[in-house]
């Protein structure tokens, strides 16, 4: 009877413990997501950025009958689109919660990086 006893809590304890290991790692994924997502964020918002760059440093453009073909503009759109972005202006920065870290700190602390 003692052995079934024994049995029966040591299946308990491991239970007990795959769980908790199962629990940290999924925290761990959703830290890191949060990290690449806001790493994404940034590379997304400095690549338009970039492509804005050369049309906002374009001299103005002289009056003529019809306006100019903006091919650059519409190669740029086509190229964002392709690549699953839908929104052409960049988003405001990140918002910082009320204790003074960011999602990220807190993803990077959760990782113990």
């Amino acid at each position: 009877a003692a052995l079934k006893i024994q049995s029966g809590f040591r299946g308990l304890q491991a239970r007990r413990e795959v769980d908790a290991l199962k629990q940290e790692r999924a925290k761990q994924v959703e830290a890191a997501t949060k990290i690449q997502a806001g790493f994404r964020g940034l590379q997304a918002r400095q690549h338009v950025e970039s492509l804005r760059k050369p049309v906002d440093q374009a001299p103005p453009p002289v009056p003529t009958a019809s306006p100019p073909p903006a091919e650059d503009v519409n190669d740029a759109i086509a190229a964002l689109l392709s690549q699953g972005q839908t929104r052409a202006t960049p988003s405001p920065g990140p918002v910082e919660p009320a204790d003074g870290t960011s999602e990220e700190e807190q993803a990077a602390a959760a990782l113990k990086i």
